[in-house]
């Protein structure tokens, strides 16, 4: 168990549980540094959105083969500061890493794509409807020690290819393994503002709750572990957590419509 950390006043230290070594001193994020990272995500998430899930997608295939290229690299750094074993890191945490982004390469247009609603009363037969699935912007991910990769990485990179921006807190346990997430997604092309890792304890966490659209934390979210009997359920369930509930519009008139009068219909 990685115990040896030490936190000191506006400092992380990561400690090798196994030696007892320095590996980095980072700055913990104080109430402004949080605000001025979720305002950087806030700025960047909108074109994130725009460029498209086609791009995101090759950007998901760029990090995947990157982290292919790294997975002993990744795999040691978790061994150094979390103290897993080498063969444990990589099939608990690099291993889940590269399936979960094999799913939302294979997945994620499927799903997340505009789909055609057809509507049950003949009034409507001259409007067209379609259910719309939009990010909700920026979250936060509140990650653990004992799986400081698969953990942030995977919900990550669903959130990623939703179109929002992310900021990993991390715990301050396992820092560097954060900063090697954050240096395999920017080498794939996710701008440096819409996936961010800021440092800290207490305070920061709950400073990061205060500003965040959304969080994920696993000791409070439930939805994606309610699933985890079946796999692709829970890397499924991913998605839904970071769109917006579905809403339909009529694209002849403009008319906003709610999701249940699209798909039921007022029958005459």
């Amino acid at each position: 168990m990685a115990t040896d950390l030490q936190t000191a006043t506006h400092k992380v230290v990561s400690v090798n549980p196994s030696t007892g070594e320095v590996l980095r001193e980072l700055d913990c994020a104080d109430e402004s540094g949080v605000r001025e990272a979720v305002e950087r995500a806030r700025s960047a998430q909108p074109a994130w959105f725009e460029a498209g899930i086609q791009h995101r997608i090759k950007v998901l295939k760029k990090f995947q083969h990157l982290l292919h290229e790294r997975k002993s690299v990744i795999a040691q750094l978790i061994t150094c500061e979390a103290g897993k074993p080498y063969v444990e890191a990589l099939a608990t945490e690099v291993l889940v890493v590269l399936d979960a982004a094999r799913f939302c390469i294979d997945n994620a247009y499927r799903l997340l794509r505009d789909e055609p609603v057809s509507h049950g009363s003949l009034a409507m037969k001259q409007k067209a409807g379609r259910i719309v699935r939009e990010p909700h912007g920026v979250i936060g991910i509140i990650s653990p020690w004992n799986y400081p990769f698969s953990i942030p990485a995977t919900e990550s990179l669903a959130a990623l290819v939703a179109g929002n921006a992310v900021i990993v807190k991390p715990s301050e346990f396992t820092s560097q393994v954060a900063l090697a997430l954050a240096g395999l997604l920017h080498d794939a092309g996710v701008p440096e503002a819409v996936f961010q890792v800021v440092f800290g304890d207490g305070p920061a966490r709950r400073w990061s709750t205060q500003q965040l659209t959304s969080l994920f934390s696993p000791a409070v979210f439930r939805p994606a572990r309610e699933s985890h009997n079946r796999r692709a359920c829970a890397c499924f369930q991913l998605f839904w957590n970071w769109v917006e509930k579905i809403r339909c519009w009529c694209s002849k008139t403009r008319t906003l419509m709610s999701p249940q009068a699209a798909l039921s219909g007022a029958h005459l």
